[in-house]
């Protein structure tokens, strides 16, 4: 999730020159030689160009929004791992709540008689247990996802930004 692996500054640079000069083959082989999210997004674009005989700026821009979409969901599902994990975790943690409780009770109904408070208090430990493991898993993986979501927002409107860039440059490009 750096922007450097996104939108490589050299790349875009490299792009918008070679579009301004019309060179669309030279485009092309920088794309395929820096793989990136902005050089799928321009590939998409050229093979519109390429493959639609008249293609208009209606399809060219969704050839490129549709690339747009699928890498920035590729991006954003960099960082879906940490919130399964943050759901998860204090589920888990419940989880053993309730069979701890479920323990230390259970042996209280068995038989009141002979119920000890160290059994019950085993079962109560469990129980406190498992909740705090799971709030201690679950809590960073919620702050480390916060911040990548931040992250990877940003990288999706930089992507948005320079992508914008080449499309502009693509349809006001002259004509060979």
């Amino acid at each position: 999730l750096r922007s450097g692996s996104v939108t490589p500054r050299e790349l875009l640079i490299d792009l918008v020159a070679r579009v301004r000069a019309n060179d669309l083959t030279e485009v092309r082989r920088l794309c395929d030689r820096h793989p990136c999210p902005l050089a799928s997004v321009v590939l998409a674009a050229l093979d519109c160009l390429r493959n639609v005989p008249q293609c208009d700026v209606a399809l060219l821009r969704g050839a490129a929004e549709a690339e747009g979409a699928r890498q920035a969901d590729a991006i954003q599902g960099q960082t879906e791992f940490l919130l399964d994990v943050a759901t998860i975790a204090p589920l888990l943690g419940l989880l053993g709540t309730v069979l701890g409780m479920l323990t230390a009770f259970g042996s209280v109904a068995s038989d009141v008689a002979s119920a000890k408070p160290v059994v019950l208090a085993a079962g109560v430990s469990q129980a406190i247990v498992t909740t705090i493991f799971g709030l201690i898993v679950a809590i960073p993986c919620m702050v480390f996802y916060a911040y990548f979501r931040r992250r990877v927002s940003r990288m999706v409107a930089l992507l948005e930004i320079a992508a914008t860039e080449i499309m502009t440059l693509l349809i006001t490009r002259p004509r060979a």
